[in-house]
């Protein structure tokens, strides 16, 4: 087996009225969990650097 793609995904949370709502941030414990934190951080600035934000 080969490994052939990674991908990122992203959630938002709804309310009943299908309208976003705010959820309680991210508590990071692990190192992992931090770097993982840190390296989607870099991939959203490189992306929105893209955009011209």
């Amino acid at each position: 087996m080969f490994h052939t793609a990674s991908a990122y995904l992203s959630f938002v949370a709804l309310d009943p009225n299908k309208v976003p709502i705010q959820v309680a941030p991210l508590v990071l414990v692990t190192e992992d969990e931090k770097r993982r934190n840190r390296d989607a951080l870099k991939r959203r600035e490189a992306r929105l650097g893209l955009r011209g934000r």
